[in-house]
């Protein structure tokens, strides 16, 4: 499966966060977009 069609869930925890709303909190905190929103703006151009 393509990561575009993973879940956010199922991303968060395959880079080990057992918290998905964690990962995305931090991901924005890194990324300034949250995940969701990244993956629109730069995945699925």
């Amino acid at each position: 499966m393509s990561n575009n069609l993973l879940a956010i869930g199922d991303i968060a925890r395959s880079v080990g966060y057992e918290d998905p709303l964690l990962f995305s909190k931090m991901f924005k905190k890194e990324k300034g977009l949250s995940p969701r929103q990244y993956r629109t703006a730069h995945i699925l151009d």
